[in-house]
């Protein structure tokens, strides 16, 4: 039963591929069903509760909110 609930887990780091791009166009919530609850940058600074207009940055490491399944495939599309 505990592998049904949604959990926090962390992934990255964020590739060049992601740099520079909004999280509104990785579309997380539509596409995934996950939410990204911060985004810690490389330099230890952390975006808490990251709008869709937050940019995300090649090393950056992303919090994200979902069921185990939804977080790997977000991972496997995205990262």
């Amino acid at each position: 039963a505990l592998a049904r609930l949604p959990e926090v887990r962390e992934l990255g780091p964020a590739g060049a591929r992601l740099d520079g791009r909004p999280l509104r166009s990785l579309r997380p919530r539509e596409r995934f069903g996950v939410t990204v609850v911060a985004i810690v940058r490389a330099d230890g600074e952390t975006v808490h509760g990251p709008g869709a207009d937050a940019v995300v940055r090649a090393g950056d490491t992303l919090r994200v909110f979902g069921l185990a399944r939804q977080v790997d495939a977000f991972r496997a599309e995205v990262l």
